[in-house]
C-alpha cells in the first residue's frame, strides 16, 4: 500500500466503516519455517450489523497490544507510514484514536471492500 492509496483508504474509512465485528489474531509457519502472525478486522456500518462491509488484514504484526475491544462507541484506526524510521519488518503504525482497544507494527496491509454486504461466515 503506498501513501497515496492510504490516504485514499482513510478518507473512506472515516466516512463509512467505524465498528468492528470481528477483530482476530493469528500465527503461521511459512515457507522456510519462518512464524508470521497477522491480525485480520472485519468492519460493519452500523453497531450490530453482521453484515460485512469490508476487510484489513495485517501481516508480520509486532508489538501487538490489546486492551478493550468490547466499547460499541466507533473506532478510528490510524495508520502510519514508518517506513522512514528504517525499522526492519515494519512499514506500518497501526493504532486505534482516543481509546487503547489495540496498537501494533506491521510490515503490509492489505483492504478488501465488499462488493455487497456479506455475513461474517461468508467473508472467512
Amino acid at each position: 500500500m503506498t501513501t497515496t492509496q492510504l490516504d485514499k483508504f482513510l478518507s473512506a474509512y472515516e466516512a463509512a466503516y467505524a465498528y468492528i465485528i470481528s477483530f482476530n489474531f493469528n500465527k503461521e509457519i511459512i515457507e522456510g519455517g519462518i512464524l508470521v502472525s497477522n491480525v485480520k478486522i472485519f468492519f460493519t456500518k452500523h453497531p450490530g450489523d453482521s453484515e460485512i462491509l469490508m476487510e484489513m488484514l495485517f501481516s508480520n504484526v509486532t508489538d501487538l497490544l490489546v486492551g478493550d475491544l468490547m466499547a460499541s462507541n466507533s473506532i478510528y484506526v490510524s495508520v502510519e507510514d514508518i517506513t522512514s524510521w528504517g525499522r526492519e519488518g515494519a512499514k506500518f503504525s497501526v493504532s486505534t484514536e482516543e481509546d487503547t482497544a489495540f496498537s501494533f507494527k506491521c510490515d503490509s496491509i492489505n483492504i478488501r471492500f465488499s462488493p455487497r454486504p456479506q455475513s461474517h461466515s461468508e467473508f472467512i
